[in-house]
């Protein structure tokens, strides 16, 4: 009990603690709205619903050009000047729902030669979907940059799930309903976001150096998109490339190994902007103690985790599908990349908060360019396994990569926990 208690003393930990049970709070919304919306919809009507907001999780990569981390760490830095800091926000907010339009109208046109949804209003969904989720998404980083971590997670999927939730439950009978009720959740969000933001920012003011912040928003726009087609690139390659139709295994497999990273989201929406600013007063000792501190908060919740995945994955799958078992190595091949994942620690976090953002993107591109590889040989021949195998290596590659890099150039080790 003495050392639970001066375990919740320590802010860093608390925060986290306090991250995870919204994030863990939040996925039970989720996963109880999209239940609701498969009642309420039908099975057709909702999987449309779901290709829509995929989608536009994917496209706010290109909506918001790269800013959302850039503008974390900026606001990390700068928050004694808080006029700059709203006015930077302000017109990244202006100028994603720029891009938001014209890749609504690029979609319009593609739409024309290729169905991308049988939906009558699914260019019209997008229209009200992807500018206010490309708003919302850099309204949080800026407010994670300021030290409000736990209004910044309230704002990403708590309050869009609690609106869904309620729209769906009272009046959303429709695909459109259900996309305009997204989208208010999201309205919402903003709203709480700007309150905050205005409350805690003050009016100081100072130059900016606009051509640093565009050149980090440049090689934050590949990591972000390949990020984001990483994390699809399982489903989306076995669509195109396995002869197999049921896909399912996968999908199931990918969220349940998923769910081991609620932690490693909640350590690092705590640690990023406290990296960006320990960094940036050159204290590396300090750092080091940071990224220790979060390495042994990792292991100690994620390992056994992990391990009993491993260990119980075709008990587990059985409790999903009788058929599911028979392909438990899915299950384990995605585990072993969790786990490369959380030994190597925040990585990724590392680059991208200390000005390392080019190299993060190169290795990125490099680890997408090997995933392609290994999923065209792999997938037509092993189906779910191959793509799994696949998604396992670009982890190690991405990981391992980035951490010697850290080590030899910033003498950090992700790997000490002492």
């Amino acid at each position: 009990m003495r050392h639970l208690n001066k375990l919740m003393h320590d802010a860093f930990y608390r925060q986290t603690v306090i991250v995870f049970l919204i994030k863990v709070i939040s996925s039970i919304l989720g996963f109880s709205t999209t239940v609701l919306l498969v009642k309420n919809l039908g099975g057709e009507t909702s999987s449309a619903y779901f290709f829509l907001i995929a989608l536009s999780s994917v496209l706010t990569a290109l909506s918001t050009f790269g800013a959302p981390e850039a503008i974390l760490k900026f606001t990390a830095i700068n928050r004694n000047v808080g006029k700059l800091v709203k006015l930077v926000v302000k017109n990244a907010c202006l100028l994603s729902v720029v891009f938001s339009l014209v890749i609504t109208f690029i979609l319009f046109v593609v739409n024309k030669t290729v169905e991308l949804s049988s939906e009558e209003l699914f260019i019209l969904s997008i229209i009200v979907v992807l500018p206010l989720s490309s708003i919302i998404l850099l309204l949080s980083s800026a407010l994670q940059g300021a030290g409000r971590i736990i209004i910044a997670m309230i704002t990403t999927g708590f309050v869009q799930n609690i609106v869904l939730l309620s729209s769906l439950t009272f009046f959303a009978d429709s695909y459109f309903d259900a996309a305009c009720a997204f989208a208010l959740g999201n309205l919402l969000a903003s709203v709480i976001a700007i309150y905050y933001l205005n409350k805690d920012l003050n009016d100081e003011n100072e130059s900016f150096d606009t051509h640093a912040f565009k050149s980090t928003c440049k090689s934050m726009l590949v990591s972000q998109s390949v990020v984001q087609y990483n994390n699809h690139a399982a489903i989306l390659l076995l669509g195109v490339l396995w002869v197999g139709k049921d896909i399912s295994i996968m999908a199931v497999s990918l969220k349940l190994t998923t769910m081991l990273s609620f932690i490693i989201i909640a350590v690092n929406r705590v640690l990023a902007p406290q990296i960006a600013v320990t960094y940036k007063n050159g204290d590396l000792v300090a750092l080091q103690h940071l990224i220790s501190k979060s390495s042994r908060l990792m292991w100690i919740l994620c390992v056994p985790a992990v391990f009993i995945i491993m260990l119980f994955s075709q008990q587990i799958l059985m409790m999903i599908d009788e058929s599911y078992p028979s392909q438990y190595l899915v299950l384990i091949v995605l585990a072993l990349g969790q786990l490369v994942n959380v030994i190597t620690g925040n990585i990724g976090l590392l680059l991208s908060m200390t000005g390392h953002e080019k190299i993060q993107k190169n290795i990125l591109l490099c680890a997408l360019f090997i995933s392609l590889i290994l999923g065209y040989f792999l997938i037509p021949s092993y189906g779910p396994l191959g793509a799994a195998i696949m998604t396992t290596w670009t982890v190690i590659i991405v990981n391992v990569s980035s951490y010697f890099y850290v080590l030899i150039k910033l003498k950090l080790n992700t790997l000490k926990l002492l």
